[in-house]
């Protein structure tokens, strides 16, 4: 077994050491803290993966690292509620009700993966823009789940995310919005300087694995309006006095750093969230792309889901806005992809 790379984490009040191994025939990124017995195999607890090519041990810790929230408690959902996939390679991403999104882990994989089953295609914004159906399917070991084939229905991929056909889900309305040229300039400023706080080697000549937010074949970064989505989201209630920041105005911005920002009245851009990994090495570096930003479990207010990737195995995760405070948290992560 090696070590693939390991980097120390910031959320909150939280630090957790990631790693990512690679043995036998399985990668396993670990993201919480964790033990290995002698004679078990590491155990991943955040995406179900371990460094066992047995599969019976495989799906034995599998089934220990289900304690991401919802997972032992409520499975692979319902009828009733709406199920969703990543884009391709079309993993289980999540399931929603009615103000509620649940992690999911590969134990979805079978259920969701059945030949004959209708899903509706969703854009960058929400929208179900056609409908599409699994022909068939093929298991995959090393990430621990299904590789599917699909046929479009009707209509168009949109941003490639796939929602279930039966549950209450419903298309919000869109919060997509325009900035002024002098605002997407200064955006463009801020997210330059911030990329040369963070990111350790040169722009000019920092070595990108072709993914997400990059030129397919290249190790250029897509132009800034390609990894962009600006959107708006309604006002929050403020109880504390004087009353903080109200901002409407959003940016989410992918690359080698993922920043979640908002336009101040005086025309700046101030950074609310940020994902970065891997940015103080001169290797590799994970990227990161905004895929969608809609009300995914129907509160009234959007969330992000966005892609990182590290070239051979990549994820998404969906962010939520606390609205007491602020904060954008994660509150799901697919079943990890992989082409190892």
């Amino acid at each position: 077994m090696r070590v693939s790379h390991s980097f120390l984490r910031w959320s909150g009040a939280t630090t957790a050491l990631v790693v990512v191994f690679y043995g036998g025939t399985t990668a396993c990124t670990c993201t919480k803290t964790f033990r290995s017995e002698p004679g078990e195999p590491i155990v991943a607890l955040s995406t179900g993966r371990n460094s066992s090519a047995d599969p019976a041990r495989s799906s034995d810790s599998s089934r220990r690292c289900a304690e991401k929230p919802g997972d032992a408690e409520h499975g692979c959902g319902d009828e009733t509620t709406t199920r969703w996939l990543a884009t391709a390679p079309h993993v289980p991403l999540a399931f929603t009700d009615r103000h509620e999104i649940y992690n999911v882990d590969s134990h979805c994989c079978e259920p969701w993966s059945k030949a004959k089953s209708r899903w509706r295609t969703v854009d960058a914004w929400g929208q179900v823009v056609g409908s599409a159906e699994i022909v068939s399917r093929s298991y995959y070991e090393y990430a621990e789940c299904y590789d599917t084939t699909w046929k479009l229905i009707q209509g168009s991929w949109g941003a490639g995310l796939l929602a279930s056909e039966d549950g209450d889900w419903r298309p919000p309305p869109s919060v997509q919005w325009t900035p002024s040229p002098s605002q997407m300039a200064a955006l463009s400023r801020m997210v330059d300087d911030v990329y040369h706080a963070f990111v350790f080697t040169d722009l000019s000549f920092i070595r990108l694995t072709t993914g997400p937010g990059q030129t397919e074949g290249t190790d250029k970064l897509l132009p800034l309006e390609r990894r962009t989505l600006l959107f708006t989201i309604p006002p929050r209630k403020r109880d504390s006095e004087p009353a903080p920041p109200n901002p409407t105005q959003f940016a989410v911005v992918g690359g080698p750093v993922l920043l979640v920002a908002f336009l101040h009245p005086d025309e700046r851009w101030i950074v609310s969230a940020e994902r970065n990994e891997l940015t103080d090495g001169d290797r590799t570096h994970l990227t990161y792309q905004p895929i969608a930003v809609f009300d995914v479990d129907e509160d009234g207010f959007p969330e992000i889901i966005y892609r990182f990737s590290e070239g051979e195995w990549w994820g998404e995760t969906i962010l939520k806005l606390d609205t007491a405070f602020d904060r954008w948290r994660e509150v799901a992560t697919s079943v990890m992809g992989s082409i190892a």
